[in-house]
């Protein structure tokens, strides 16, 4: 509760109505005496608040799922008992018969993006444990990602050599032929 009490027969004392802070007191004001409603909830909720009265014959659905959770109305807070109804995130309508009176989002719990990553030695230590044939570190230092990816796939091409020693043997074979065996051609 705030209460500012001013005496307007005094012109000293009407300093804060022109005050170029009374504007953004008041925002805050009105801010902070609003109860805020959750963005979302995590999926490993049992039960969840949601900051306004419901009645008790309700129903929670979206696309995929649609159940009747536990309601328990208390002195200024409503308790919605989902239990474990809400296996998936995404975005939930509260029906009272066919009337939305509320929405609610599930999300799934923020540890579980938790980005710690483990080196190369770790994942070499991993796939030998493990016996992983088909599993490979890449480790392109000065390369381009590209290349060592198809390396480590089609492994090194060795047809150009083989057509370069073909193309070398063919050309020494009609040499040889040309000059050291005129006289037993059969043509």
């Amino acid at each position: 509760m705030y209460v500012f009490s001013f005496n307007s027969s005094n012109k000293n004392n009407i300093s804060f109505i022109k005050s170029p802070l009374m504007l953004p007191v008041f925002f805050n004001m009105a801010f902070t005496s609003v109860k805020h409603r959750n963005l979302y909830y995590n999926l490993n909720y049992r039960s969840i608040n949601p900051n306004y009265k419901l009645p008790n014959n309700v129903s929670i659905k979206n696309k995929t799922t649609d159940f009747i959770p536990e309601i328990n109305n208390y002195k200024n807070n409503t308790s919605i008992n989902i239990a474990n109804n809400i296996l998936q995130a995404g975005h939930f309508n509260i029906l009272n018969k066919e009337e939305i009176i509320g929405n609610l989002a599930f999300n799934f719990d923020r540890t579980e993006s938790n980005m710690s990553f483990k080196n190369s030695s770790d994942l070499q230590k991993i796939i030998v444990s493990n016996n992983l044939k088909k599993w490979a570190v890449i480790n392109a230092n000065n390369e381009h990602l590209t290349q060592k990816i198809k390396l480590s796939n089609e492994g090194k091409q060795l047809w150009y050599y083989f057509l370069i020693f073909a193309i070398i043997f063919i050309t020494i074979e009609i040499i040889l032929l040309r000059f050291f065996n005129k006289n037993n051609l059969p043509f």
